[in-house]
Order: C-alpha cells, then structure tokens, then sequence
C-alpha cells in the first residue's frame, strides 16, 4: 500500500495496517522519520510529518525509500524500491 493515508506511523489508526501484517516502509539509510506534509507552504519540513506512505508485507524487503522535491502540491512525493526476498 503507497500513497497518503493521512495518519503518521504512530497514529493509532495506523495499527490497523500491523495487525493486518503490512509493516512501515523505510530507507534503512535513514535515522530520521521523512517527512512528506506539509510542502511547499512556508512550514520548515522539519516540522512536517509523514502522512504519504508505503506499508509491504514481511516478504519484502525496502531498499529505499526517497522523499522527493517540492512541485506545487502540499505534499512530497514518495519513491519506494522493494526487493522481494527469497522464501
């Protein structure tokens, strides 16, 4: 599932998508949580939040995860690269 789910990952509507077996992608690279909203409307990103976001199942593996330039909407685009591990 990718897209804006309008809930970061430690809102408590998000512990739907756990339950359900899909789990928060992320670029292991990253220490910080991206942020993908709000863009572009005068608010540091750095207190912004992600609300656009990609959940896999455990049989994926995320080998990135980019956060990309603001181009006109409120929210910043996402790219995930997967891996799809061996069983």
């Amino acid at each position: 599932i990718i897209g804006d789910l309008n809930a970061t990952p430690r809102a408590q509507s998000s512990a739907w998508f756990t339950k359900a077996g899909l789990f928060e992608s992320r670029d292991p690279s990253h220490i910080l949580d991206p942020r993908t909203w709000p863009s572009g409307l005068g608010v540091p990103l750095i207190l912004g939040v992600r609300i656009d976001r990609a959940l896999a199942s455990s049989e994926f593996y995320c080998e990135r995860f980019t956060v990309g330039p603001a181009s006109g909407s409120d929210h910043r685009p996402i790219a995930v690269r997967y891996v799809l591990l061996p069983k």
